[in-house]
């Protein structure tokens, strides 16, 4: 006995040296080749950094042991994740595929992935794991049953759909609620490769050929949509608005054992219902009033109601949605802005919480409180466009309550934010333009104060823009903003174009109104003077500011002219503004800018003056106004003849314009208002009589609780929805004698014997085992 315990120590020594050897050797020479297995064991079980040669992974993929197959779909399932790596992966295809049928769950999810992968481009070697795939749909695990159907009907080949079809009307009806619920996801699949075959084809044609696909998979989603459990509801409710949305049929009957079931679905699914119960309530249902409201609707405001309650942005939303539409009148009875503003953050899904908020606050139906209004702040390093969704709900909750705090906030903002924060506070500013006097008072001192220091242009413009709509509002309480914004037009050469342009405009707007007050007399005898200094930079400026120049001198020029028609008073044409006038329908004349030629033209027909009406006048010559008074007097008097025209001039010219509205107005995403409205169709009252027949039909719900292994005294009964019909002795029988066959057998009843082939293999592996232990309790 001593002896053969020291011939065993010698032998698990000699072994021990001879893997060292080869460990050291593998470390020092990369060009030392170990077995995928043994690799992964150096690597610590992490193979992520591990590269394989061509032929370590042919002989992995050959291997008759699992975990060197593994280790080899594992690296191929890695390259399949880089670019441009299809071909390198595509050449070992077919030692994937024979990988098909192995036991181990783990090797066969990769070799699934990479059949789904690559199905399309080796066609004939994947329809040869057809036979293996449809063997795994009687698989005693329903993970492998489940992965099955989903592999099937992810092939990308048409050939495959009756085989396809004959496997989802057995899959349809399995025990576990795992495989029933791929199935519904195969539905839409199975559609859409069909669909890619028959482009043009009119579904609904299609669905009353009960042999063609769509009406097939019809039927299949109705079976679907009677199930009980609400993984496999949520599937087909999925599948039943991607593939037949709008399809009632298969609604009516089932509307209220849907909505029973509306708070154990998913969240994806419970959203999919509620959209739906909305439109359907719309066209289907009678219209509710506060003291009226239909069963289904009570049950429905019943099973919504607990939805504020939700961690799901989506599920809020599609409820929001459907009060709003179907029963406006218990929105009172939510919190709706603190069921909102939960959801409030710095991501992408925030952006849709806002842009509804804002939807709701232009509707009047949604309203907070002082101290709410912070959580619409923008924060540092924020979004830009929730920070802009923010701002503009800060804007539109703006009232003489709140008006201080949030007027502090956005100045706060302005002095400290970026310059895209600062644009988009500006030009929300602008917006409150139908404020009381006051506010305009502290948005306009706030905008000198800034123009003042403000180099930059973008900013600048927007100041100017600003202060211009508060000026137009009421001009003659604003002359003292006008002056300052005057004096920085004359003095300040930084000034951007479109901020000449605004003062500018806003100049020409005041030379034709009349006000008694000294600054306004004051500033109007001053017009002439600043025109001379316009004018005599006017070449230099840019085509706004000189089209601004133009259109200011022409509202000064024809006041002149109508009150000395009005007053009966002869037009003297010997004065500084009608000489600058000429002057500048000069230089526009001949301006490289077409639209300046063009307005100039059309000044020139309506306005008395010499350089329309001179034929010997071009860009070059020099305007002697002495001439026109001596020896070109018939000049003057073609000027007095146009001055009869003048009325049309002024009504073109002086007719008052609106108060102007900011165009940086940020409205609600456009997705959103698209998603809140709903059909403007509603229920024509003669045919709500035939909705409930369709409605109290009865159908069978698929309840495959009784398929467990359970005792017998607790199987259950089928349910039937509705029926006055009660179970008898002879349905108690045929449900004893219920009996799951197999694929094999199933296709033996269809004359299809042969198909599969094969026989179950059983679980190898532990890992596999204790998974389908987990799994069978689904």
């Amino acid at each position: 006995m001593a002896e053969l315990g020291k011939n065993i120590s010698v032998l698990l020594e000699n072994a021990t040296k001879n893997l060292s050897t080869t460990v050291n050797e593998a470390i020092n020479h990369k060009n030392v080749k170990l077995p995928p297995a043994l690799n992964l064991f150096l690597s610590n079980g992490f193979s992520h950094n591990q590269e394989l040669s061509s032929s370590q992974i042919v002989e992995g993929l050959n291997s008759s042991i699992s975990r060197e197959i593994y280790v080899s779909l594992e690296y191929l399932a890695r390259l399949m994740t880089h670019q441009n790596a299809d071909s390198e992966v595509v050449q070992f295809f077919p030692h994937v595929i024979k990988n098909i049928t192995s036991p181990d769950l783990k090797v066969k999810r990769l070799v699934y992935t990479i059949l789904l992968r690559y199905n399309h481009v080796q066609q004939d070697i994947a329809l040869l794991s057809i036979n293996a795939i449809q063997k795994s749909l009687t698989d005693k695990n329903c993970i492998n049953r489940a992965l099955a159907i989903r592999t099937l009907s992810g092939i990308r080949i048409p050939a495959i759909l009756p085989i396809l079809i004959l496997s989802m009307k057995k899959t349809v009806s399995d025990s576990s609620p795992l495989v029933r619920s791929a199935t519904a996801i195969a539905i839409t699949k199975c559609f859409l490769l069909d669909d890619s075959l028959n482009k043009n084809r009119d579904l609904s044609a299609a669905l009353t050929d009960e042999s063609s696909i769509p009406a097939q998979l019809y039927q299949l989603l109705e079976t679907l949509l009677s199930d009980t459990d609400p993984k496999v509801l949520s599937s087909a409710l999925g599948t039943f608005y991607t593939i037949f949305p709008g399809y009632m049929d298969l609604i009516h009957p089932r509307f209220t054992h849907l909505v029973s079931r509306l708070n154990f679905l998913e969240d994806s699914a419970k959203t999919v219902l509620i959209d739906l119960a909305t439109d359907y309530s719309k066209l289907y249902l009678p219209q509710p009033t506060e003291s009226s409201l239909c069963v289904e609707l009570v049950l429905l405001d019943s099973k919504l109601k607990p939805f504020i309650y939700s961690s799901s942005a989506n599920v809020v939303l599609s409820m929001i949605r459907f009060y709003y539409n179907v029963l406006p009148f218990k929105l009172n009875e939510i919190p709706l802005s603190k069921v909102l503003i939960k959801f409030l953050g710095n991501d992408e899904s925030s952006i849709y919480i806002l842009s509804e908020i804002l939807y709701l606050l232009d509707r009047g139906v949604l309203s907070f409180t002082g101290s709410q209004l912070t959580n619409f702040l923008p924060l540092p390093n924020e979004i830009q466009k929730v920070s802009d969704l923010k701002l503009s709900i800060l804007v539109r909750l703006i009232n003489p309550q709140t008006f201080d705090m949030i007027f502090d906030e956005l100045v706060f903002l302005v002095d400290t934010s970026n310059r895209f924060l600062k644009l988009t506070v500006i030009k929300l500013l602008n917006q409150l333009h139908a404020t009381t006097p006051e506010q305009h008072q502290k948005i306009g001192q706030l905008f000198l104060n800034k123009l003042g220091s403000e180099k930059d242009e973008l900013l600048v413009a927007e100041y100017v823009t600003g202060l211009r709509m508060i000026v137009q509002t009421d001009l003659q309480h604003n002359i003292d903003i006008l002056i300052k914004l005057t004096g920085k037009l004359v003095n300040d050469s930084d000034l951007s174009s479109l901020a000449k342009a605004s003062i500018i405009w806003l100049i020409g707007e005041f030379s034709y109104s009349q006000f008694d007050e000294p600054k306004c007399i004051a500033f109007h005898d001053y017009l002439p003077d600043l025109m001379r200094i316009l004018v005599q930079s006017f070449r230099d400026e840019e085509y706004l500011v000189k089209l601004e120049i133009l259109t200011a001198l022409t509202k000064i020029i024809s006041k002149e002219m109508y009150t000395s028609k009005q007053q009966g008073e002869t037009y003297n044409f010997d004065n500084m503004v009608w000489k600058m006038f000429n002057l500048v329908l000069q230089f526009t004349k001949y301006d490289t800018s077409l639209d300046l030629k063009d307005r100039s033209r059309l000044i020139g027909s309506l306005l008395p003056n010499v350089v329309y009406t001179d034929p010997d006048v071009n860009a070059n010559t020099a305007l002697d106004f002495r001439a026109y008074y001596n020896e070109k007097s018939h000049i003057i008097e073609q000027c007095y003849e146009k001055l009869n025209e003048v009325d049309f001039s002024v009504l073109l010219f002086h007719t008052s314009k609106y108060s102007p509205v900011s165009s940086a107005t940020i409205d609600e995403d456009n997705s959103i208002s698209t998603y809140n409205k709903v059909t403007p169709d509603k229920l024509n009252p003669e045919l709500l009589e035939y909705y409930n027949e369709l409605r109290a039909q009865e159908f069978q719900l698929k309840d495959y609780g009784h398929f467990k292994s359970v005792s017998q005294s607790s199987v259950r009964q089928p349910v039937v929805v509705n029926s006055p019909v009660p179970v008898t002795a002879e349905t108690k029988s045929a449900a004893k004698k219920y009996k799951l066959q197999t694929l094999d057998d199933f296709l033996k009843e269809k004359g299809k014997s042969g198909v599969f082939g094969g026989s179950d293999d059983e679980q190898s592996e532990d890992e596999s085992d204790e998974e389908s232990e987990n799994a069978s309790q689904i």
